[in-house]
């Protein structure tokens, strides 16, 4: 059986080789070929090259329109971009749609009046994406495309999320559901912990904090982060951070300079694949002030390296962690003060990280993978009646 994938996702060409930025590796295909024996994947080609990891593989093509052209296209209903959609959807069986995407919008609606079933993968909210971008056009969409993605979703005869609550209160399906995260670690290992706490006993003159995020993705709090760590320097308390991923970083450097804490923030550049994990293990706390997010795979991995995490209280981040140690999106003031509290050892950063050892537990590969088969196996059937 033949499928097709949509998203909005950027991918980028190098050297003849489809990219991504991080977020549908070669590997990530894995869970719909099980199923099918060949994917057609729509998303956005970026115009620059940037850093990235192969998402192309055997058995996967790829359709990408242009970026600069890509959502006027969509947003203006221009006969080009329909004349492509139209055309992979005639030549499959079946479609998969993640949301929230202004493409998938536009998808479901012509599976539905050309009876292709399809399923919708629920990976983030399109009110907080919209509502935070950071602009006017922004909050005026949110509403619009909120509504939107609730029919969308409500239609679905199928919808797979990556929350166990959140988004299925804020996104609800009439149809068959289930959750699984999109994370994928490797095998949870009691060496992780014992070495975590061994590092934890260990005293340090100066606190170690990462993010792993896109620079360019504004939204992740790079801000809040800075913010915080001026207010710790004008109290004495000296924080390092360390900031993984691929884009642009010369608007953070430029915010650290401002707020007079350059000497202590270093962008690193992409991570790939162990480099990711070694990352993990070397910082001391990992602080993902996220002011929007279905449910970050950046976190789970933490938890997964038995990492002590601070997040904001968006998406589906309080399934994951305590509320004492989590602050409101956009909260700096709250997070240097929790910041300035592991420090002092008023945490008990001990407990803390075995009781995220623990929850990790919970996305190990063999559970997820589980849970994707019965929901992607579902849908199988599904599609394979259509067809008889």
């Amino acid at each position: 059986m033949k499928c097709a994938f949509f998203h909005d996702h950027r991918f980028f060409v190098k050297n003849g080789k489809i990219f991504s930025p991080g977020g549908l590796p070669k590997n990530a295909w894995d869970r719909y070929l099980h199923f099918f024996h060949e994917i057609i994947v729509f998303g956005r080609e970026a115009e620059s090259q940037e850093e990235g990891v192969l998402s192309e593989r055997e058995n996967v093509s790829f359709h990408l329109f242009p970026e600069n052209k890509y959502f006027n296209s969509i947003l203006l209903r221009k006969k080009n971009i329909h004349n492509v959609i139209n055309n992979i959807l005639r030549s499959v069986d079946c479609v998969i749609i993640r949301l929230p995407s202004l493409v998938g919008y536009l998808v479901t609606k012509k599976c539905r009046k050309a009876k292709i079933p399809y399923a919708v993968e629920v990976v983030g909210c399109q009110w907080d994406s919209y509502w935070n971008y950071g602009n006017v056009p922004g909050k005026i969409l949110a509403p619009l495309l909120y509504l939107k993605m609730k029919k969308e979703v409500r239609k679905a005869t199928h919808a797979i999320y990556v929350t166990k609550y959140f988004l299925q209160k804020r996104y609800p399906s009439h149809g068959y559901v289930a959750n699984a995260s999109n994370v994928m670690f490797h095998e949870l290992s009691d060496s992780t912990l014992k070495k975590r706490i061994e590092k934890i006993n260990i005293p340090k003159s100066n606190l170690m904090i990462g993010l792993l995020a896109h620079y360019n993705v504004k939204y992740k709090g790079f801000d809040v982060i800075i913010k915080a760590l001026s207010i710790l320097k004008n109290n004495g308390y000296l924080v390092n951070v360390k900031f993984a991923g691929s884009g642009t970083s010369h608007h953070i450097m430029k915010l650290a300079q401002a707020y007079d804490v350059e000497e202590q923030v270093e962008c690193i550049g992409l991570l790939k694949g162990d480099e990711v994990m070694k990352f993990l293990d070397d910082i001391d706390i990992y602080v993902h002030p996220s002011k929007q997010e279905g449910l970050p795979r950046s976190v789970i991995e933490a938890l997964s390296r038995a990492c002590p995490v601070l997040a904001s209280s968006t998406g589906g981040i309080p399934e994951l962690l305590n509320d004492k140690y989590l602050h409101s999106p956009g909260d700096y003031k709250i997070l240097a003060c929790q910041l300035q509290k592991i420090i002092d050892g008023k945490y008990d950063l001990e407990n803390i990280a075995k009781s995220n050892f623990n929850t990790a537990k919970e996305y190990s590969r063999e559970i997820l993978d589980n849970k994707r088969n019965v929901f992607w196996g579902n849908f199988y059937e599904y599609a394979n009646s259509t067809l008889n």
